[in-house]
């Protein structure tokens, strides 16, 4: 005799005893007609929920604990005795036996049947148990959510307990709106380590994440985690605590350091290479000279020629050295700084040349827009910009330079400098504009220097630069510097 679907649903929702069958992550897909009216609940309203609202949240931990180990190691589990409240708050104490559902030999589902206990000394013997489990529980939420860094406390299922108040508040989340979620469906990309968190809920092990990178507010966050496991009183593993460490000030540090050594090492070519051959020629003429009985001669005349351009070209160099060397150790010494002004006062310092030139500076910069920022740097930056501008002109047009706002928003302020000027090539050039003594264009006269100190002004006050460039149509250099430091 064939059975069908409904003949089944009708012998279960005929049985007394609370059955209801679950997914992964402890999310109801089914219960019986006696589970539906302890809760006062509808099949549709339970579906892909963990517990109903009106359940202790410290009991839904030990469900979601026994569930887990069913659908991890694939076995029956009997749980003598658990706290279960009704929709009006009532609170009874059931023996449940849960037990896995697999499909070709994959687990995916878990089925539990809950039957009440009447016996009087067994209700007393589970009311203390329960009440030592509620206790514990307690005490590590309020011991999570008073720690001074972030921390989160999450059930076996990766279902987020609580959170301290430093991780709404380092991680810009909006309050109160964490507990209950899931962390591996909310952290999927940045906080990526569900398998770490399984592992040390199996093995009861404490994990450390050594580098963990999150975008908050548009910027890149390092972090250390921790991840320790939390016991029940029953010495079973109920979840974990995850502790995060923010290390972005020293892996900033470290980056920087990474770079002023590969900048040292170019000090060392430049050294022995551009310095050195100066000082060579210098040497040689010198033994040119020293052949010639009269000074006044015109082979002596042409060597003192060119042993002075090989200093001037020595000195040059040392003087680039040097400039490189005091942008790098300039302090940043915030102040309040009226951009339109400032602009208009570099742009001053150009008249004469401008002039030459006839070329032309427009400003569109409001009045009022304030900065709070370094004046060195932002002299530098500012400077430099102004300055390529004019010297990398296009010959067949006068320069026309405009200096506008993008935007102001989120903190942030963005300011353009777009050129007519010969332009530079980015297929060839674009990853090497900003490094030290590196060139876009050989034709003009220049150090190589302008872009890379520009770039490290901007990082030491936390700014950016962007560039779009034609040649021969121009290029617009993007200035990004927050209102703030």
């Amino acid at each position: 005799m064939d059975y069908s679907k409904e003949w089944y649903l009708s012998v279960l929702n005929a049985i007394n005893d609370l059955i209801l069958v679950k997914g992964d992550k402890s999310k109801l897909l089914w219960a019986n007609k006696a589970f539906c009216d302890y809760y006062n609940m509808t099949n549709e309203q339970l579906k892909d929920i963990i517990d109903s609202e009106n359940s202790d949240p410290d009991d839904t931990i030990q469900y979601v604990k026994d569930d887990h180990y069913v659908f991890t190691n694939g076995v029956t589990l009997n749980v003598p005795s658990e706290a279960v409240t009704d929709s009006k708050g009532n609170v009874n104490y059931f023996h449940t036996i849960k037990n896995p559902i697999k499909e070709k030999e994959v687990i995916v589902r878990t089925v539990g049947v809950s039957r009440l206990i009447e016996d009087h000394d067994a209700i007393e013997k589970s009311k203390k148990l329960h009440s030592q489990q509620k206790t514990s529980i307690r005490d590590l939420r309020t011991f999570v959510e008073s720690i001074p860094s972030p921390a989160m406390m999450l059930d076996t299922s990766q279902r987020i307990i609580t959170v301290s108040q430093d991780w709404y508040r380092q991680l810009s989340i909006e309050q109160d709106t964490l507990v209950g979620k899931n962390f591996s469906d909310l952290y999927r990309e940045d906080l990526s380590f569900s398998n770490e968190i399984e592992d040390s809920i199996k093995n009861n092990k404490r994990i450390e994440i050594e580098l963990a990178t999150i975008d908050i507010n548009d910027k890149e966050v390092h972090f250390k985690v921790q991840i320790n496991p939390w016991l029940l009183p029953s010495d079973e593993v109920g979840g974990v605590m995850l502790l995060l460490s923010n290390i972005t000030s020293q892996i900033e540090k470290e980056k920087v350091l990474k770079q002023h050594n590969e900048e040292l090492k170019q000090f060392a070519y430049i050294t022995t290479h551009d310095v050195k051959a100066p000082i060579t020629n210098i040497s040689s003429f010198l033994a040119l000279l020293s052949e010639e009985d009269n000074l006044n001669s015109e082979k002596a005349q042409q060597a003192m020629y060119w042993m002075n351009k090989s200093i001037e070209k020595a000195q040059e160099k040392i003087h680039d050295l040097v400039k490189v060397i005091e942008q790098r150790e300039q302090g940043v010494h915030p102040e309040e700084i009226n951009i339109y002004n400032f602009i208009e006062e570099i742009i001053n310092g150009h008249t004469s040349e401008l002039e030459k030139i006839d070329g032309k500076v427009i400003l569109k910069i409001p009045l009022n827009l304030m900065v709070l920022t370094s004046v060195k740097q932002l002299k530098t930056i500012f400077e430099n910009l102004v300055s390529n501008a004019i010297r990398y002109r296009y010959h067949i047009r006068n320069l026309e330079l405009e200096i506008s706002l993008k935007e102001k928003e989120k903190g942030k302020v963005s300011i353009q400098f777009k050129d007519n000027g010969i332009g530079i090539d980015l297929n060839k050039h674009e990853n090497r504009i900003f490094e030290m003594f590196k060139r876009a264009n050989m034709e003009v006269e220049g150090n190589g220097l302008g872009l890379y100190l520009t770039k490290q002004a901007l990082s030491q006050i936390n700014g950016k630069i962007d560039v779009e460039s034609e040649v021969g149509i121009g290029t617009t250099f993007t200035v990004t510097l927050p209102l703030s430091l």
